[in-house]
């Protein structure tokens, strides 16, 4: 087993506490979470702690977050890379070397380079190649 942390959340509730009800991703919560205030969401949200199921981390896991991630701070990563308790890397891309927006969306490319690259040799593929049927 291994874990990609993509875009590292430490506590999303917290987050939602700093953004207004005008929010662009406020109508977005409220209906994934079944809310029809931003109150409501903001109160459903705040259950939504890294921090309380962190330890129960044990396989080895990779932390990448955007150096200018606008959607979540970049200390996010740091702290949950900070509080995992297993083998662990941390992987911050920056303006230099692509992928500093939020999830990589500036270079989805040198996202998925970084996270299928460690996940193969972790997961013990010598080979990161195709597999499959007829592959």
């Amino acid at each position: 087993a291994a874990l990609v942390i993509w875009g590292a959340q430490w506590d999303y509730g917290a987050l939602w506490q700093t953004r207004g009800d005008d929010h662009p991703l406020a109508r977005h919560i409220r209906m994934i979470l079944g809310a029809t205030t931003m109150a409501e969401a903001r109160e459903k949200v705040a259950a939504f702690r890294v921090a309380d199921v962190i330890a129960g981390i044990r396989c080895p896991t990779l932390v990448t977050h955007g150096e200018r991630d606008e959607h979540v701070p970049v200390d996010h990563a740091y702290r949950v890379y900070d509080a995992l308790r297993c083998p662990k890397e941390l992987k911050i891309f920056t303006p230099e070397t692509g992928g500093s927006a939020h999830c990589q969306w500036d270079n989805l490319r040198i996202a998925h380079q970084a996270m299928f690259g460690w996940l193969a040799p972790t997961l013990g593929r010598k080979h990161a190649g195709r597999s499959g049927p007829g592959r």
